[in-house]
């Protein structure tokens, strides 16, 4: 669903320091940012799973890792909450989107499981192929005729 929400230039725009990409967006910078953390995280992990129990002393492996975690996610959530704060969201669209009913493709392939017993990562053959039709059709998918969505079941699951 593209063209829900319109962002803020602010978070757009590139800058002059970022002139590869055109669309530097704090969700393309943070999405990296993730690794860093975990990583530092699981560093620390290891240096304090190393110790003895009784040991008392200072730490001396642990600050960088931490403090550089610390800050790349300070600047990821102040990044990420900027751009929240001033994206614009476009509402007609959104509810024009929902009514749609692609939503409750979910839906459909957690009852195929639960009521049918088809094993879970197979269902999702049907809801894609319904929802295919339904756009095919240019209708929600609470529209496609049951026939349809059943014979779409038949030639997926036997």
């Amino acid at each position: 669903m593209v063209g829900l929400v319109k962002l803020s230039d602010k978070f757009t725009t590139a800058h002059r320091s970022c002139r590869r990409s055109a669309t530097r967006t704090p969700p393309n910078w943070c999405a990296p940012k993730t690794g860093r953390i975990i990583g530092a995280l699981t560093g620390i992990l290891i240096v304090m799973k190393g110790l003895p129990l009784a040991y008392a002393k200072d730490m001396q492996e642990d600050k960088e890792g931490a403090m550089d975690a610390l800050s790349a996610l300070s600047l990821a959530v102040a990044a990420m909450t900027g751009m929240v704060t001033d994206l614009i969201p476009d509402t007609v669209r959104m509810k024009k989107a929902a009514g749609e009913g692609y939503a409750t493709a979910t839906d459909l392939a957690d009852w195929l499981v639960r009521s049918l017993n088809i094993p879970f990562g197979r269902p999702t053959t049907s809801p894609a192929a319904s929802s295919a039709l339904a756009a095919e059709q240019s209708v929600p998918l609470h529209r496609v005729e049951l026939a349809a969505m059943q014979a779409i079941g038949a030639a997926n699951h036997g």
